[in-house]
């Protein structure tokens, strides 16, 4: 009851706050400040209604959100930021859409969503959230295989790995996510290196 409760709060609050994004944004729609702020207040409704159990109205939230996250890249294709989110938006919608059974909607997203993350991380190197995120991608064009083309799907969770792996060797992973290593290499099927040979050290 409790739970309930403390969740019903958060809702109210959550849709006050898309309430007020939503009067800013009507206010002066060139504002492209508030219009992401709207985007966020949608994408914040649609975590809670999932909590909540109400998919639908879930699914709708995240349309909306994305729509914006759209109309957003669309005006500044060269703003790094709305691509990003443009992206998880995208990983958000595929897995709502994934709740609902839609495994080819979901599988269309995340799509999508990879062709940004790929871009950005070929872009820099060096990002190590952007090189994450292709990592993120990856997992989920694998776990999407995995019902709608499984024999593809050890080839998607073998970039993860590698993907993660290459980031370890650069420096640039963080040591929490050590911990996915050895799960990413046994579901890409990866036989683990051999120790050297004492001839070898």
């Amino acid at each position: 009851m409790a739970s309930l409760f403390s969740t019903n709060q958060l809702a109210a609050r959550v849709r006050a706050a898309r309430e007020a994004a939503t009067g800013l944004a009507a206010r002066d729609p060139a504002n492209t400040g508030w219009q992401r702020d709207l985007s966020v207040s949608h994408e914040k409704i649609g975590d809670v209604l999932a909590a909540q159990g109400d998919g639908a109205g879930a699914l709708q939230a995240d349309r909306k959100s994305l729509a914006i996250c759209e109309g957003l890249t669309t005006r500044n294709p060269a703003n790094t930021d709305w691509q990003r989110g443009l992206s998880v938006s995208h990983i958000k919608f595929g897995d709502v859409l994934v709740g609902h059974g839609d495994g080819a909607g979901a599988l269309q997203a995340y799509r999508k969503s990879h062709a940004i993350a790929e871009a950005l991380a070929v872009r820099d190197p060096s990002n190590a959230g952007w090189q994450r995120d292709l990592m993120v991608s990856y997992c989920r064009m694998a776990q999407s295989a995995e019902t709608t083309d499984p024999a593809t799907a050890p080839g998607w969770w073998r970039k993860a790995y590698e993907q993660l792996d290459g980031m370890k060797r650069r420096g640039i992973m963080n040591p929490t996510d050590e911990r996915y290593l050895a799960t990413l290499r046994e579901k890409a099927a990866i036989e683990p290196a051999a120790p050297p040979t004492a001839q070898q050290q």
